[in-house]
């Protein structure tokens, strides 16, 4: 009887650490660069840094205004938890990064985040500009200053393309079904035990 007792509340334990392994076992998105509504001037090497490391199937692909790609990458082959795209120079304007990021269960999540393209400073004029006669010397023009570099936060939007994503409300229902069993095979071998 004693066994039974132990080896039902084992059982019930276990459902209880695989039910909530699964739940915590997705890639989160930790930070990209640039961060959702950032600003960079290309080239530019775009990363977004995941908390775990990603399957080879990940993905990343960079979209124009119009949803045309633009750019595209994966993994990192020395960072596992970083996908990469390499933007070549690119028209000024808005661009959206669609991530898939595939972790070792399986399980894929994606999600967006977006940022803009500055138009490339203008150049000042050299001396060979210049024409050979000027009647007065031409002020140089000033130069624009650097766009500051953005802090590295992020606000992922996620994306809902039929694959479920697991919150806090998922884990908290799956320990209360798990005590609930614990709590029905409890009763059971209190009631079979009194007969």
């Amino acid at each position: 009887m004693i066994h039974r007792t132990r080896a039902a509340l084992l059982l019930a334990g276990l459902t209880v650490l695989a039910s909530a392994a699964i739940a915590l076992g997705h890639a989160e998105l930790v930070v990209s660069d640039p961060p959702d509504g950032g600003t960079v001037e290309t080239p530019y090497t775009l990363t977004a840094t995941f908390d775990e490391p990603l399957e080879p199937n990940s993905s990343i692909v960079i979209q124009d205004a119009g949803g045309d790609e633009v750019a595209a990458g994966g993994a990192d082959p020395n960072d596992a938890t970083v996908l990469v795209a390499e933007l070549a120079e690119l028209p000024a304007g808005e661009y959206r990064a669609r991530w898939t990021a595939t972790s070792a269960d399986g399980h894929s999540e994606r999600g967006t985040f977006t940022f803009t393209v500055a138009a490339p400073p203008t150049p000042s004029p050299s001396p060979t500009d210049t024409p050979a006669v000027s009647p007065a010397p031409t002020p140089p023009a000033a130069t624009p200053s650097p766009t500051p570099e953005p802090s590295p936060t992020v606000a992922p939007t996620p994306i809902q393309d039929g694959e479920p994503t697991v919150g806090a409300n998922d884990v908290l229902l799956a320990l209360l079904l798990a005590a609930v069993a614990i709590g029905g095979v409890i009763l059971y071998v209190f009631l079979r035990g009194r007969r």
